[in-house]
């Protein structure tokens, strides 16, 4: 499995990336701090606090990923799915991300 984070606060990167390694082991985990640097690259499942352009949306789903977007403050938006992509809600802690890479994860 293949999780790429886009997060623009490097403390939350750090720590995201750092709780999807320890708890999925098998995994790449890799970060960027926006969504322009994630061109080239592909993944299973993509974390992101930016919202991506409708064609960027358009290619990743039809790659297969899983999209989770942490950039809404709505509390009750979680777990819910846009145009695919399904939201976690800031703040959210490890626990909720790592709830949610496992349900999006059983959809790969």
């Amino acid at each position: 499995m293949i999780i790429v984070i886009v997060e623009r606060d490097p403390i939350v990167r750090i720590d995201m990336e750092e709780t999807l390694k320890a708890a999925f082991e098998g995994a790449t985990v890799s970060s960027v701090s926006t969504a322009d640097e994630i061109d080239d690259i592909s993944a299973d499942i993509l974390i992101t606090d930016s919202p991506l352009q409708r064609q960027n949306l358009a290619t990743w789903l039809a790659q297969g990923a899983q999209i989770i977007s942490t950039g809404a403050q709505d509390q009750n938006a979680g777990g819910s799915r846009i145009d695919g992509v399904v939201q976690l809600s800031r703040p959210f802690s490890s626990e909720m991300l790592l709830q949610m890479v496992e349900q999006v994860s059983n959809h790969a």
